[in-house]
């Protein structure tokens, strides 16, 4: 992991934040898989807590633990679709999240089922063409929370 441009070991032990039910408080894997916990915790460790890490960037989360640059773009940027596209093209690590400009934006937000001021993982982008001829911009994401939207 990264910090401030520099390479940091971190220690983990092997206990991971639950609820009552045994779920994790945080991130959930996908399955069996237990490299999404262990990263998360790692990365908390890193900046002293899990507190601390709610709500973060996720361009800074994916440059601290990768090393590699890393940006943000709004998408009110014109050019924002062909950069997610670029993005795919080249098989870089994306993210994307959602801050509603005010409570109506932000309430169609949660009509569609979606959380705000929430990274979610950008797996892959397509533009395809519809039954109509129009074309359509799509974005596969997969929440790291888990289960409880969608």
């Amino acid at each position: 992991m990264y910090k401030n441009g520099e390479e940091q070991t971190v220690i983990l032990d092997n206990y991971v934040p639950c609820l009552a039910d045994g779920e994790p408080c945080f991130s959930k894997a996908n399955g069996n898989e237990l490299w999404v916990l262990l990263l998360e915790k790692a990365w908390a460790k890193l900046h002293g807590s899990y507190e601390r890490i709610i709500g973060g960037q996720a361009h800074l989360t994916l440059r601290d633990l990768t090393g590699a640059p890393s940006f943000e773009f709004e998408t009110t940027d014109p050019e924002a679709f062909s950069r997610i596209l670029e993005g795919e093209h080249l098989n870089y690590a994306m993210a994307a999240g959602i801050n509603p400009l005010d409570s109506n934006q932000a309430q169609k937000i949660k009509d569609l089922g979606l959380v705000t001021e929430h990274s979610y993982g950008l797996i892959s982008a397509a533009e395809v063409t519809d039954k109509n001829g129009k074309i359509v911009k799509l974005v596969q994401m997969r929440n790291p929370w888990g289960n409880f939207e969608w």
